[in-house]
Protein backbone atom coordinates (compact mmCIF):
# COMPACT_ATOMS: atom_id res chain seq x y z
CA UNK A 1 0.00 0.00 0.00
CA UNK A 2 1.53 3.27 -1.08
CA UNK A 3 0.90 6.30 1.11
CA UNK A 4 1.50 9.74 -0.35
CA UNK A 5 2.91 12.58 1.70
CA UNK A 6 0.27 15.21 2.35
CA UNK A 7 2.71 17.98 3.09
CA UNK A 8 6.18 19.13 2.08
CA UNK A 9 8.90 17.66 4.26
CA UNK A 10 11.86 19.72 5.31
CA UNK A 11 14.74 17.29 5.40
CA UNK A 12 17.92 17.67 7.39
CA UNK A 13 20.62 15.82 5.48
CA UNK A 14 23.84 15.66 7.46
CA UNK A 15 25.85 13.80 4.81
CA UNK A 16 25.35 12.93 1.16
CA UNK A 17 23.33 9.73 1.12
CA UNK A 18 25.27 7.83 -1.50
CA UNK A 19 25.02 4.08 -1.16
CA UNK A 20 26.13 1.35 -3.47
CA UNK A 21 23.13 -0.17 -5.27
CA UNK A 22 22.40 -3.86 -5.17
CA UNK A 23 23.28 -5.45 -8.49
CA UNK A 24 20.40 -7.14 -10.31
CA UNK A 25 17.92 -5.79 -7.75
CA UNK A 26 14.90 -7.40 -9.36
CA UNK A 27 16.37 -10.83 -8.65
CA UNK A 28 17.61 -10.01 -5.16
CA UNK A 29 15.67 -10.95 -2.06
CA UNK A 30 14.66 -7.84 -0.08
CA UNK A 31 16.29 -9.36 3.02
CA UNK A 32 19.61 -9.68 1.23
CA UNK A 33 19.30 -6.05 0.12
CA UNK A 34 18.72 -4.89 3.70
CA UNK A 35 21.84 -6.71 4.88
CA UNK A 36 23.78 -5.29 1.91
CA UNK A 37 22.91 -1.71 2.82
CA UNK A 38 23.32 -2.27 6.55
CA UNK A 39 26.86 -3.61 6.09
CA UNK A 40 27.87 -0.41 4.31
CA UNK A 41 27.76 1.29 7.73
CA UNK A 42 29.87 -1.19 9.71
CA UNK A 43 32.15 0.69 12.08
CA UNK A 44 30.09 3.88 12.14
CA UNK A 45 29.56 5.43 15.55
CA UNK A 46 26.70 4.57 17.89
CA UNK A 47 24.95 7.62 19.30
CA UNK A 48 22.08 7.20 21.74
CA UNK A 49 18.88 9.16 21.16
CA UNK A 50 19.91 10.24 17.67
CA UNK A 51 16.65 12.10 17.07
CA UNK A 52 16.26 13.83 20.41
CA UNK A 53 17.87 17.08 19.26
CA UNK A 54 15.26 17.47 16.53
CA UNK A 55 11.81 19.02 16.74
CA UNK A 56 9.88 16.29 14.88
CA UNK A 57 8.59 18.83 12.37
CA UNK A 58 11.41 18.10 9.94
CA UNK A 59 12.86 14.79 8.89
CA UNK A 60 16.30 14.16 10.33
CA UNK A 61 18.40 11.65 8.42
CA UNK A 62 21.92 10.80 9.47
CA UNK A 63 24.21 8.16 8.05
CA UNK A 64 27.27 9.14 10.06
CA UNK A 65 25.91 8.00 13.46
CA UNK A 66 23.07 5.68 14.46
CA UNK A 67 21.12 4.38 17.38
CA UNK A 68 19.66 0.90 17.06
CA UNK A 69 16.32 2.02 15.61
CA UNK A 70 17.63 4.62 13.17
CA UNK A 71 20.14 2.08 11.87
CA UNK A 72 17.40 -0.44 11.08
CA UNK A 73 15.12 2.26 9.63
CA UNK A 74 17.83 3.59 7.36
CA UNK A 75 18.87 0.13 6.14
CA UNK A 76 15.24 -0.75 5.39
CA UNK A 77 14.63 2.56 3.63
CA UNK A 78 17.71 2.12 1.42
CA UNK A 79 16.56 -1.36 0.41
CA UNK A 80 13.00 -0.20 -0.28
CA UNK A 81 14.17 2.85 -2.25
CA UNK A 82 16.42 0.58 -4.30
CA UNK A 83 13.23 -1.01 -5.65
CA UNK A 84 12.55 2.31 -7.40
CA UNK A 85 9.15 3.48 -6.11
CA UNK A 86 10.03 6.24 -3.64
CA UNK A 87 13.14 7.81 -2.18
CA UNK A 88 14.84 7.07 1.15
CA UNK A 89 13.26 10.08 2.87
CA UNK A 90 9.76 8.86 2.02
CA UNK A 91 10.30 5.45 3.57
CA UNK A 92 12.00 6.76 6.70
CA UNK A 93 9.18 9.23 7.26
CA UNK A 94 6.54 6.51 6.93
CA UNK A 95 8.45 4.11 9.14
CA UNK A 96 9.12 6.69 11.84
CA UNK A 97 5.95 8.79 12.10
CA UNK A 98 2.33 7.88 12.59
CA UNK A 99 0.58 7.92 9.20
CA UNK A 100 3.77 9.41 7.74
CA UNK A 101 2.93 12.84 9.20
CA UNK A 102 5.44 14.72 11.32
CA UNK A 103 3.51 16.64 13.96
CA UNK A 104 5.77 16.89 16.96
CA UNK A 105 7.20 14.37 19.41
CA UNK A 106 3.87 12.65 19.97
CA UNK A 107 3.60 11.68 16.30
CA UNK A 108 6.77 9.59 16.37
CA UNK A 109 6.48 5.81 16.69
CA UNK A 110 8.55 5.43 19.84
CA UNK A 111 7.75 1.80 20.62
CA UNK A 112 9.08 -0.98 18.40
CA UNK A 113 5.69 -2.67 18.47
CA UNK A 114 3.76 0.37 17.21
CA UNK A 115 6.48 0.85 14.58
CA UNK A 116 5.81 -2.75 13.54
CA UNK A 117 2.03 -2.33 13.50
CA UNK A 118 2.21 0.60 11.09
CA UNK A 119 4.80 -1.06 8.82
CA UNK A 120 2.52 -4.11 8.63
CA UNK A 121 -0.31 -1.84 7.50
CA UNK A 122 1.92 -0.51 4.71
CA UNK A 123 2.60 -4.08 3.64
CA UNK A 124 6.33 -3.67 4.25
CA UNK A 125 6.89 -5.99 7.21
CA UNK A 126 5.31 -9.15 8.55
CA UNK A 127 5.39 -10.27 12.18
CA UNK A 128 6.24 -13.97 11.91
CA UNK A 129 6.92 -14.58 15.61
CA UNK A 130 3.81 -16.72 16.12
CA UNK A 131 4.81 -19.03 13.26
CA UNK A 132 7.90 -20.12 15.24
CA UNK A 133 5.83 -21.70 18.02
CA UNK A 134 6.56 -21.66 21.77
CA UNK A 135 5.91 -17.92 22.00
CA UNK A 136 4.64 -15.93 24.97
CA UNK A 137 2.29 -12.95 25.05
CA UNK A 138 4.04 -9.59 25.31
CA UNK A 139 3.43 -7.85 28.67
CA UNK A 140 1.49 -4.57 28.94
CA UNK A 141 3.31 -1.59 27.44
CA UNK A 142 3.17 1.71 29.39
CA UNK A 143 6.76 2.66 30.21
CA UNK A 144 6.74 6.11 28.60
CA UNK A 145 3.47 7.30 30.10
CA UNK A 146 4.44 5.97 33.53
CA UNK A 147 7.89 7.57 33.38
CA UNK A 148 7.16 10.97 31.89
CA UNK A 149 10.03 12.60 33.78
CA UNK A 150 12.54 10.49 31.82
CA UNK A 151 11.47 12.10 28.53
CA UNK A 152 12.26 15.79 28.31
CA UNK A 153 10.31 16.09 25.06
CA UNK A 154 6.99 15.18 26.73
CA UNK A 155 6.39 18.83 27.50
CA UNK A 156 2.59 18.99 27.30
CA UNK A 157 -0.40 16.88 28.26
CA UNK A 158 -1.31 16.70 24.56
CA UNK A 159 1.97 14.94 23.80
CA UNK A 160 1.46 12.64 26.78
CA UNK A 161 -2.01 11.82 25.46
CA UNK A 162 -0.48 10.81 22.12
CA UNK A 163 1.83 8.45 23.99
CA UNK A 164 -1.04 6.99 26.04
CA UNK A 165 -3.05 6.38 22.85
CA UNK A 166 -0.06 4.68 21.23
CA UNK A 167 0.29 2.37 24.24
CA UNK A 168 -3.42 1.53 24.04
CA UNK A 169 -3.03 0.63 20.35
CA UNK A 170 -0.17 -1.72 21.19
CA UNK A 171 -1.98 -3.30 24.13
CA UNK A 172 -5.05 -4.00 21.99
CA UNK A 173 -2.90 -6.27 19.83
CA UNK A 174 -2.00 -9.84 20.76
CA UNK A 175 1.73 -9.49 20.23
CA UNK A 176 4.06 -12.32 21.15
CA UNK A 177 7.76 -13.01 21.64
CA UNK A 178 10.02 -16.08 21.64
CA UNK A 179 11.74 -16.60 25.03
CA UNK A 180 15.50 -16.46 24.63
CA UNK A 181 16.13 -19.94 26.05
CA UNK A 182 14.15 -21.31 23.09
CA UNK A 183 15.80 -19.21 20.39
CA UNK A 184 18.57 -21.74 19.69
CA UNK A 185 15.99 -24.26 18.47
CA UNK A 186 14.46 -21.67 16.11
CA UNK A 187 17.67 -20.58 14.37
CA UNK A 188 17.06 -22.56 11.15
CA UNK A 189 13.85 -20.56 10.62
CA UNK A 190 15.63 -17.19 10.60
CA UNK A 191 16.58 -15.62 7.28
CA UNK A 192 19.05 -13.01 6.09
CA UNK A 193 17.49 -9.57 6.59
CA UNK A 194 14.94 -10.53 9.24
CA UNK A 195 14.43 -7.72 11.77
CA UNK A 196 14.79 -8.70 15.41
CA UNK A 197 13.23 -6.78 18.29
CA UNK A 198 14.83 -7.85 21.58
CA UNK A 199 12.31 -7.93 24.41
CA UNK A 200 13.20 -6.87 27.92
CA UNK A 201 12.34 -7.57 31.53
CA UNK A 202 11.98 -3.82 32.15
CA UNK A 203 8.39 -3.34 33.33
CA UNK A 204 6.18 -1.55 30.80
CA UNK A 205 8.70 -1.67 27.94
CA UNK A 206 8.34 -3.92 24.91
CA UNK A 207 11.76 -3.91 23.26
CA UNK A 208 15.10 -2.56 24.45
CA UNK A 209 17.15 -3.17 21.30
CA UNK A 210 16.80 -4.15 17.66
CA UNK A 211 18.92 -5.25 14.73
CA UNK A 212 19.14 -7.17 11.46
CA UNK A 213 19.82 -10.88 11.06
CA UNK A 214 22.82 -11.72 8.89
CA UNK A 215 23.77 -15.33 8.24
CA UNK A 216 27.45 -16.15 8.77
CA UNK A 217 28.71 -19.71 8.27
CA UNK A 218 25.13 -20.94 8.45
CA UNK A 219 24.45 -19.20 11.81
CA UNK A 220 22.24 -16.12 12.40
CA UNK A 221 24.22 -13.21 13.85
CA UNK A 222 22.98 -9.70 14.68
CA UNK A 223 23.97 -6.70 12.55
CA UNK A 224 23.22 -3.72 14.77
CA UNK A 225 24.24 -0.39 16.24
CA UNK A 226 25.73 -1.74 19.44
CA UNK A 227 25.24 0.10 22.72
CA UNK A 228 28.27 -1.67 24.25
CA UNK A 229 30.74 -1.48 21.35
CA UNK A 230 29.52 2.04 20.46
CA UNK A 231 29.46 1.37 16.73
CA UNK A 232 27.70 -0.65 14.03
CA UNK A 233 28.91 -4.25 14.25
CA UNK A 234 28.01 -7.84 13.57
CA UNK A 235 27.99 -9.89 16.76
CA UNK A 236 30.95 -12.25 17.05
CA UNK A 237 28.73 -14.88 18.63
CA UNK A 238 25.51 -16.30 17.12
CA UNK A 239 22.24 -14.64 18.09
CA UNK A 240 21.25 -17.11 20.81
CA UNK A 241 24.58 -16.72 22.62
CA UNK A 242 24.33 -12.93 22.37
CA UNK A 243 20.89 -13.05 24.02
CA UNK A 244 22.00 -15.40 26.79
CA UNK A 245 24.87 -13.07 27.68
CA UNK A 246 22.48 -10.24 28.63
CA UNK A 247 20.45 -10.82 31.78
CA UNK A 248 17.85 -8.14 31.01
CA UNK A 249 16.95 -9.49 27.57
CA UNK A 250 14.01 -11.92 27.61
CA UNK A 251 13.55 -12.97 23.97
CA UNK A 252 12.88 -11.82 20.43
CA UNK A 253 10.16 -10.61 18.10
CA UNK A 254 10.85 -11.71 14.53
CA UNK A 255 9.83 -9.45 11.65
CA UNK A 256 10.28 -10.36 7.99
CA UNK A 257 10.48 -7.66 5.29
CA UNK A 258 8.16 -8.44 2.39
CA UNK A 259 8.25 -5.26 0.33
CA UNK A 260 9.62 -5.61 -3.17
Amino acid sequence: MAIWLSHIISVCLVFCFSVDPVENTSATQIGDAIVHFGKQHLGKKYLANTLEEGDDYRLILRNDVFDCMTFVEYSLACAFADQGKFDIEHYVCHLRYRDGKMNGYGSRLHYFTEWLIQAKQHGWLQDITSSFGDQKLLPTVNFMSQNRSKYKSITTDAILNDIVNAEATINNQKLTFIPKDLVKNKLPLLQNGDIIGITTQTKGLDVSHMGIITILNGQPHLLHASTTEKKVVITKEPLYKYLLSNATQTGIIVVRPQYG
